[in-house]
């Protein structure tokens, strides 16, 4: 079996770098490649989730079932997310992520034979997405903690690497969808379906022509459910990532549910339709791409402990001041705001925890982080509903604007680990 040392040696030395600082990560070959192979990726899968979302509106014209699709996509995460840290640490990540991108890649193909043959139901939609929700519960926290990897083991490269597969991921969320919605209308849905699908063999190829990476998984003891229990006890006797996970559950429970009462602010507050819906729903895509662009530019000059904090407080009072507005065009710059801060404290925090985990743990604390924001947002969805429903959009938004700015306020005054780093 071949060692540590050896795989280190095998590995490729990066080379200086003269340019902009935000962007060292580019020296990477193996993080060029991937990042390339994901921004092709990302805008597929975008572009089937709008896809998705419009073959079921088709298929039956039931908000219900649209709820039903989007929670089969998510519920896996609770089931899967920490196996999957376990997994990371345990197997080469570059392997599991090849496959995982596989599976990925037969579900949308799925889609588009059922699609292009006519025959697709409610319930095949259902299926595939909760077989997607399964592939991505293992895929996100695995391809999250190879980071590190594919910048070398380099830490001074890190918070780079993560702010350009921010700007990456949500480039293609501004796009994707713009794209789905003029090709729906020419090509038809199972066409995007079928794009989704290729557009996985970008990031096939650049996974497969990567060199041998610079760290390698570092096999633990014991069994899987003992491995998961160490990963949780590392991330409640770590002080910094604790608190910076207890605020990203914040974020999850009231500053990510804004998406679900969209269509209640679009028809009802701004009588804007759905054209406006899909201005207000950019807007905050624009945001979060600037917040990403911005971090990759300017964050090495900031402690990244002011620039958590700081994103979390533009996010909370920006979901605050769009409370109150009645104006579509001050409701799209707050939106801009709230994805930015968003981006910033999103980006910056996931820097820092992967920097900060140890390499043989590093796998299972990122499923951890995943299984805490991507599980606790269903919650978040439900809760602004009912609230929304009994004392109306608008204060529901107000009231999770002023939990989050007091969230934040009490760890900038309380967390001297989050001041410090």
């Amino acid at each position: 079996m071949e060692s540590q040392t050896d795989q280190a040696d095998a590995a490729p030395q990066y080379r200086p770098w003269h340019g902009p600082h935000g962007l060292r990560a580019f020296r990477h070959r193996n993080f060029v490649l991937y990042w390339i192979g994901q921004v092709i990726s990302f805008t597929g899968s975008w572009m089937q989730s709008i896809a998705q979302s419009w073959l079921v509106f088709k298929l039956t014209g039931s908000a219900l079932d649209l709820g039903l699709v989007g929670a089969m996509g998510t519920v896996p995460v609770l089931l899967f997310s920490l196996p999957a840290g376990a997994l990371a640490d345990r197997f080469d990540k570059r392997k599991i992520v090849i496959l995982t991108q596989t599976l990925a890649m037969i579900q949308a193909f799925g889609l588009t034979i059922l699609t292009f043959t006519g025959v697709a139901k409610v319930w095949h939609v259902m299926v595939l997405a909760g077989f997607a929700g399964v592939v991505n519960a293992f895929d996100t926290p695995i391809r999250h903690s190879m980071t590190v990897e594919l910048v070398g083991g380099n830490r001074e490269d890190l918070l780079s690497a993560v702010s350009l597969g921010s700007a990456a991921f949500n480039g293609a969320r501004v796009i994707g969808p713009a794209v789905a919605g003029v090709l729906i209308g020419i090509v038809g849905i199972g066409n995007c379906f079928l794009i989704n699908a290729v557009s996985y063999i970008a990031a096939l190829v650049a996974l497969l022509m990567m060199t041998p990476m610079a760290i390698q998984m570092i096999p633990g003891e014991g069994t899987m459910a003992s491995q998961i229990k160490e990963g949780l006890l590392h991330v409640s006797a770590d002080v910094l990532i604790r608190d910076l996970l207890i605020m990203s559950a914040v974020a999850a429970i009231f500053g990510s549910q804004l998406g679900t009462l969209m269509p209640i602010f679009a028809g009802k507050v701004f009588h804007v339709g759905s054209g406006g819906l899909g201005a207000l729903m950019a807007a905050t895509g624009v945001g979060a791409l600037l917040g990403a662009v911005l971090t990759t530019a300017l964050g090495h000059r900031f402690r990244q402990g002011s620039l958590v904090i700081a994103g979390a407080i533009l996010s909370a009072a920006a979901l605050m001041a769009f409370s109150r507005t009645a104006s579509i065009h001050a409701a799209m710059f707050w939106l801009i705001m709230t994805g930015l801060g968003s981006m910033l404290f999103m980006a910056v925090s996931n820097s820092i925890i992967q920097s900060t985990a140890p390499d043989a743990l590093r796998g299972r604390v990122i499923s951890v982080r995943n299984f805490v924001i991507m599980g606790l947002m269903p919650i978040g969805a439900f809760l602004s509903g009912y609230l929304a429903d009994k004392i109306g959009a608008q204060p529901t938004v107000m009231l999770a604007g002023v939990i989050s700015v007091l969230s934040s306020a009490y760890f900038a005054m309380k967390s001297r680990a989050i001041r410090k780093v």
